[in-house]
């Protein structure tokens, strides 16, 4: 971002991002960037409104981390005692 001063131009580089989102199926993922995309504007558009009062000049780099997950799964079975089968 630049802002203009009488001093002359302040370039500063600010960092934005958005929160950490769960993907169960597919089908979710363009629906998730949106949601992403739309609060990382927000924080945009508070932060210059919160007197930065600068222009965003160059978008010097984005990036998305993507994780797998795998859930523990059980692999023993313990039988009830005979109390508690019935």
């Amino acid at each position: 971002m630049k802002k203009e001063t009488d001093d002359g131009t302040i370039y500063s580089e600010p960092y934005f991002s958005s929160k950490s989102n769960a993907i169960i199926n597919a089908e979710e993922i363009n629906q998730k960037l949106e949601v992403a995309e739309e609060e990382i504007l927000e924080r945009i558009a508070k932060w210059i409104s919160e007197g930065s009062q600068g222009i965003i000049d160059d978008i010097l780099s984005h990036f998305i981390n993507i994780v797998s997950y795998l859930s523990l799964r059980g692999n023993s079975y313990i039988p009830l005692p005979q109390e508690l089968r019935n």
